[in-house]
């Protein structure tokens, strides 16, 4: 019994260190920022994702940009959950960063905070 809880926690573990960005997901943390704040959501549609290797470089792109704090993706609908602040960066950056790997996307849903 103690081994068995031993391994799932060695593998919930390993699988967070392997995958950061699962964590809030585990947890239901919504991204802040500096101020304590929430940070402004949008959905944005994405062309030509079609498998999980897009997401690391859709994923990349956008973090690159000041202020995107996180980036949540599915394929099934194809769509990117951006949390950024947006007296740091612009949806049009966004949209920008997405389009500049080969993935053009689009508004989806402007979400409010």
């Amino acid at each position: 019994m103690i081994v068995a809880v031993l391994w799932v926690v060695s593998v919930l573990i390993v699988g967070l260190m392997t995958f950061p960005y699962a964590i809030p997901l585990i947890s239901g943390d919504t991204p802040k920022n500096l101020t304590g704040e929430a940070t402004k959501q949008i959905i944005l549609g994405v062309e030509n994702m079609t498998c999980e290797g897009c997401f690391v470089t859709i994923t990349k792109s956008l973090t690159k940009l000041d202020g995107v704090s996180e980036v949540k993706l599915t394929l099934s609908p194809p769509e990117a959950k951006i949390y950024y602040d947006p007296e740091k960066t612009s949806i049009e950056e966004l949209i920008q960063a997405t389009t500049n790997v080969g993935y053009p996307s689009f508004i989806k849903e402007d979400l409010i905070q």
